[in-house]
């Protein structure tokens, strides 16, 4: 049986092999009065011998929903929204000192409503995540869709489509893009580049093996950031607008170089 470790706005938990495990809501203002929960939990994957212990995470949120209500998620790095170090020591890490971003995930996803299972990359300005957190020190935010309902793409916002990119994989993703991207929860007024790779129909996975420092030298070719910004932290987790779900890390590891 699953065991839960927290239910609470923000909660977290540490990853093994690094990060944490967050029980990120970050907009449940938005659900109003309606009710809803979220926690993060482990599980010991029965019928199969010597299986590491599963970290994941449910929910269920008011459907049908009207904006993005949290993003549960495994963190690595200096989340530029909160104050402190963060949880690895390599972040931040320059982008022009970067060679390779390296990410591994095998997600087993079951989910109704309306989702997308993403990568979120936050870059800075500076070398550090300032001690409270400096909002204006963040200034991009990439965010790669490997998986997502096809309703998601129906309103992309205020975000524009800027062409197409081939990832090494063979991949084909559709870039979308607003370089004055806002706070939806309202808690601040400031706005950075957004940008979003979406991964077209038919090459959706929920496991996946790619650089990711192939799309952050697209975003500072397209002028949405910097080769001497920092990446902040990588992110992998559920963006829910709707429904219900449950998501479990069959696997997830990342290397910088």
């Amino acid at each position: 049986m699953p065991q839960t470790l927290g239910c609470g706005p923000g909660q977290q938990w540490p990853f093994p092999g690094g990060g944490a495990i967050v029980n990120n809501t970050w907009n449940s203002n938005a659900a109003g009065s309606f009710p809803w929960q979220q926690c993060i939990e482990r599980r010991a994957p029965t019928g199969v011998a010597g299986a590491a212990t599963e970290y994941g995470w449910w929910w269920r949120w008011p459907h049908p929903g009207h904006a993005v209500y949290a993003y549960p998620e495994i963190l690595v790095g200096a989340n530029p929204w909160a104050a402190g170090p963060g949880n690895d020591a390599r972040f931040p890490h320059k982008i022009a000192d970067t060679a390779h971003l390296r990410l591994a995930y095998d997600v087993d996803l079951a989910a109704t409503g309306s989702y997308d299972l993403s990568t979120s990359i936050w870059l800075i300005r500076t070398p550090a995540v300032a001690t409270p957190a400096v909002l204006a020190d963040i200034s991009t935010e990439i965010m790669i869709w490997s998986d997502y309902t096809p309703d998601m793409v129906a309103d992309p916002g205020t975000n524009r489509k800027r062409g197409e990119f081939v990832s090494t994989d063979g991949t084909l993703w559709e870039i979308w893009a607003d370089p004055a991207w806002g706070d939806m929860s309202g808690a601040s007024r400031h706005t950075w580049a957004h940008v979003v790779y979406l991964a077209k129909p038919g090459q959706r996975q929920r496991a996946m093996t790619y650089d990711a420092m192939q799309f952050v030298a697209n975003a500072v070719s397209l002028g949405l950031a910097r080769s001497d910004y920092y990446i902040a932290d990588v992110e992998l987790g559920v963006e829910v607008v709707a429904g219900t779900g449950s998501a479990w890390i069959r696997s997830f590891s990342l290397t910088l170089d």
